[in-house]
């Protein structure tokens, strides 16, 4: 049974949603938005699955002060942690390697963090 008492860890996480005028905010679009005049740009809202598209969205807003900036890369770009071919070949090994861990847990940090 679960209780405060046998929590090991928790988060939360908070997602700003940006006032579109509109009075129902079930409605409201969890997209980002982006403000300012470059090189200082402000993001609004946004979510980490989206990072890597607001990351390219920030930058394009940068070439005119940077003008030596390379075009986007990052769309077929793998993630740092996401270089595996096999993940539960790559989980195996971590169980293997590191037996003084629980194997439950250290499957847990893999699939939460990758290599």
């Amino acid at each position: 049974m679960s209780s405060p008492g046998n929590i090991e860890w928790h988060f939360s996480g908070v997602r700003l949603l940006s006032d579109d005028g509109f009075g129902d905010s079930s409605q409201i679009i969890r997209n980002y938005i982006l403000e300012g005049d470059a090189p200082l740009v402000s993001i609004f809202g946004g979510k980490m699955t989206m990072a890597r598209k607001l990351a390219e969205s920030v930058l394009s807003w940068l070439p005119p002060i940077f003008v030596n900036m390379r075009d986007p890369w990052t769309e077929d770009a793998l993630l740092p942690g996401g270089e595996m071919d096999d993940f539960a070949y790559f989980t195996d090994e971590l169980v293997e390697d590191y037996p003084e861990l629980e194997e439950d847990w250290l499957r847990g940090v893999a699939r939460r963090h990758s290599t």
